[in-house]
């Protein structure tokens, strides 16, 4: 677990993260609105598509970031409402060419079954705990 005060060093977490990262990684990133998911995908991108300017997928759904190595997919679910909805997305599809960030992915508990990293973000005071477990 790792400790945040600033947005530096949140996405410093994310850049350290981005080290551990392989072709076929799901990610699903949770938190409270505000504890910095988006900043944390931003230094994941920092490491695996440099060139990426990340913004929050909130009303587009998806971004998607082209890397020297891999494509980076930011998806959100937060306006997500059927299950069908999470399936056409095809995210089974885009692990076999890259890596893919959720947000909210509580939304759709059985995206949990498959392996996947949590990562944690907690608010406290002006700080955020980042909790990055593999399952």
């Amino acid at each position: 677990m790792s400790k945040a005060c600033s947005s530096e060093e949140t996405i410093e977490a994310g850049r350290r993260f981005a080290s551990e990262l392989r072709k076929g990684d799901l990610v699903l990133l949770m938190g409270v609105l505000g504890a910095g998911k988006t900043t944390f995908v931003r230094g994941v991108a920092s490491v695996l598509a440099p060139n990426a300017h990340v913004s929050s997928p909130s009303f587009t759904l998806m971004k998607i970031y082209r890397g020297t190595d891999l494509v980076m997919y930011h998806i959100d679910f937060y306006r997500l409402r059927s299950v069908q909805e999470l399936w056409d997305i095809r995210i089974e599809e885009f692990l076999e060419d890259g890596v893919v960030l959720v947000e909210w992915p509580g939304r759709f508990p059985s995206l949990a079954k498959l392996p996947h990293w949590s990562v944690i973000l907690r608010v406290s005071g002006d700080c955020r705990w980042i909790d990055i477990r593999r399952s």
